[in-house]
């Protein structure tokens, strides 16, 4: 009768020890985190333009500016690739300040340093015109002419 008894209380045991069908308790499904994907914005409009500088082929300075509307605002990337220096790659967000106009806030990096500038982009039909610091002793002004965007 012991041995019957030890025997029954092993099973018992064992059986008990099993978690196949358990399930979790409520406050641990709770704080599991849930992964959410970022919705992309939507495009509503976009432009490219680009500019080639150079008289030799292999030494020919690049400007590319990626213009997109969204119903959050103005975003894109305007990237300043000279031949023969460090490239200046950066991405910029601003709004329509006249019809044609685009004020934005550029940010890129330069030789390792994060640095951001005032631009002002002027659209016509054909062609962007870029100013990096307008009205200050360094501005810098890029014609660009539009291209299809990849």
């Amino acid at each position: 009768m012991k041995k019957l008894s030890i025997l029954f209380i092993a099973v018992a045991l064992l059986s008990s020890c099993k978690n196949e069908d358990k399930e979790e308790p409520v406050s641990a499904k709770e704080n599991k985190t849930i992964k959410v994907e970022e919705k992309k914005k939507p495009v509503l409009e976009q432009f490219c333009y680009l500019a080639v500088v150079g008289e030799k082929e292999h030494l020919k300075d690049t400007t590319e500016l990626n213009l997109q509307f969204t119903r959050e605002g103005i975003k894109g990337e305007y990237n300043w690739i000279p031949a023969e220096k460090d490239a200046r790659r950066g991405t910029f967000e601003g709004e329509k300040v006249a019809k044609n106009t685009i004020k934005a806030k550029y940010i890129y990096m330069q030789e390792g340093q994060e640095q951001s500038k005032v631009m002002i982009i002027k659209m016509t039909e054909n062609a962007a015109k870029v100013s990096l610091d307008p009205g200050s002793d360094f501005e810098t002004t890029t014609k660009l002419k539009k291209v299809t965007c990849n």
